[in-house]
């Protein structure tokens, strides 16, 4: 960080990733930058389900049958995905079809918190085709906002 943003030079006061990991698992609304093919930014919030370290969201088709912005970009480009609190920048991938078990957990995930507000609720088979797509974290910046400049965080992974 800057100097000018008072953020101390040690790690007091800075947050573990056991609290960063709950903040990201309770999380319902992500935001996603990607990349275009054509080398444009594309920014789009997204609902998502944290599990196992990794954020997966749903990207298919449009219902005349086209790739969605969406699925272009995160299918061409890594991506950056960040909540209220925490950005992460991380390669990403298509996960074509996830096993049963996996798929079971994402459904669960979305259902408990999207399916009471909005309706909505994947069911097991829905990423049969594709249209699953995983985010698996290079670096995390976290931070509580009522004290940025003492628990401003950043986390690297391998």
């Amino acid at each position: 960080m800057p100097s000018g943003y008072g953020v101390p030079k040690g790690r007091t006061g800075m947050l573990t990733w056991t609290e960063v990991r709950a903040a990201l698992e309770k999380s319902g609304r992500f935001w996603i930058a990607t990349t275009n093919p054509n080398g444009g930014p594309h920014v789009i919030q997204q609902w998502g389900a944290w599990l196992d370290d990794r954020f997966y969201f749903e990207a298919g088709t449009t219902p005349a049958g086209r790739r969605t912005s969406r699925a272009t970009s995160a299918s061409s480009s890594r991506a950056t995905t960040a909540t209220w609190r925490s950005s992460s920048t991380a390669s990403r991938g298509p996960h074509r079809s996830p096993t049963a078990a996996l798929a079971e957990r994402i459904v669960r995930s979305y259902t408990a918190r999207y399916k009471r507000k909005y309706g909505y609720a994947p069911t097991v088979s829905s990423w049969d085709e594709g249209g699953l797509y995983v985010v698996t974290p290079a670096k995390i910046l976290a931070w509580v906002v009522a004290r940025f400049n003492k628990s401003a965080t950043k986390l690297t992974f391998g």
